[in-house]
């Protein structure tokens, strides 16, 4: 999978050599989950390191998205699995987020949104603070 950009362009091409490689869309979707998995946990990180690793989990998520998996429905998995990779001030945050926008806690789409909008506030920090 590393090196393979997915776009729509190239969707159906990398979906055939995944597919020509593994061969069952069940070990592809196990590879992505043990991915997630394997994240490591992160206590402090920059915004390089946070915004590489969302980069990385909203791809897993949207590859498994493509496969056909119902993301939402692995919300109880995938969620603590993805969170582990950021510091906990990023949980605290989502926490209070879900809370105030009465949000399912196994809302993995709303998540990586979430997610996306921290790392980009975090990156805009950095750039204001040169």
């Amino acid at each position: 999978m590393d090196g393979i950009a997915v776009t729509a362009n190239t969707y159906e091409e990398t979906k055939g050599i995944l597919l020509a490689g593994y061969g069952d869309t069940n070990r592809i979707i196990e590879a992505h989950l043990d991915f997630l998995e394997g994240l490591p946990p992160a206590k402090y990180a920059t915004t390089d390191e946070l915004n590489t690793t969302f980069i990385e989990c909203h791809r897993r998520v949207q590859d498994l998205r493509a496969l056909g998996e119902d993301v939402n429905g692995h919300g109880k998995v995938l969620i603590p699995r993805i969170l582990r990779a950021f510091p906990p001030e990023f949980c605290q945050r989502l926490i209070l987020h879900v809370k105030r926008q009465r949000l399912s806690e196994g809302d993995n789409l709303k998540l990586m949104e979430f997610l996306g909008e921290a790392v980009d506030g975090a990156l805009t920090a950095q750039k204001i603070r040169g």
